[in-house]
């Protein structure tokens, strides 16, 4: 497991997190509004058992160094409510998913491509002895992509006889149904490395889960 620290041109410490690959997770940082005031990332590998250590170092650190972003432990306001009933967009086309029309899902072919691009990754940004990796801006956007959740209707799948996980959207439409998935899915051991955090952030911050943008095809690939 990983911990690793953001901070701005003026060794500002903004935010903290555990992981466990930190580099890709900084991805799904990308859409924050302090992420231009990035500068660095500070990676440090943990001895943690479990990921239950490791949460409990997080928190003392946060505590300890104040990082600005942080929510949890860190004294600050609380996000807005959720939506009663969340609606789910077709991340191809765009419209409205109705119950049986459609999924969430996990492509295999994500989990697979990841794996290979970190590997990759990996052998060109090993690790230095002293157990500490500084990362520059330029080498973070250069990280593989985590793999992708994304809700599709049926007829848009391009794929659909590939395999995944995948379940309808119609078993995911109130913030109980989100809590009880996320429980689930954390039960699996290919589950931290997903973006999942970032389909959970937009639900949290806008209460509306519908993706935006139209990927091409191939970007799926």
């Amino acid at each position: 497991m990983d911990l690793y620290r953001f901070f701005d041109a003026d060794d500002r410490l903004l935010y903290v997190g555990i992981s466990l690959h930190a580099a890709h997770r900084a991805s799904e940082h990308g859409d924050k509004p302090w992420w231009p005031d990035v500068e660095r990332m500070n990676v440090e590998h943990l001895e943690a058992s479990n990921r239950r250590e490791a949460e409990v170092f997080e928190r003392e650190v946060i505590i300890a160094e104040k990082p600005v972003h942080n929510v949890v432990w860190n004294q600050q306001p609380v996000s807005k409510p959720v939506a009663a009933r969340l609606e789910w967009a077709c991340q191809l086309c765009g419209g409205l998913i109705k119950d049986g029309d459609g999924y969430v899902e996990l492509p295999n072919r994500e989990r697979t491509r990841h794996a290979r691009e970190t590997s990759e990754w990996e052998a060109e940004h090993p690790w230095p002895a002293s157990g500490f990796r500084c990362l520059p801006v330029s080498e973070l956007e250069k990280l593989p992509r985590e793999p992708h959740w994304w809700a599709i209707h049926r007829g848009c799948d391009p794929r659909p006889e590939e395999d995944g996980y995948w379940f309808d959207v119609g078993r995911i439409r109130s913030l109980a149904e989100v809590i009880d998935w996320t429980a689930h899915l954390m039960e699996k051991n290919w589950f931290h490395e997903t973006d999942w955090s970032r389909l959970l952030y937009r639900i949290n911050r806008l209460g509306q889960p519908a993706c935006t943008g139209r990927p091409s095809l191939g970007a799926m690939s």
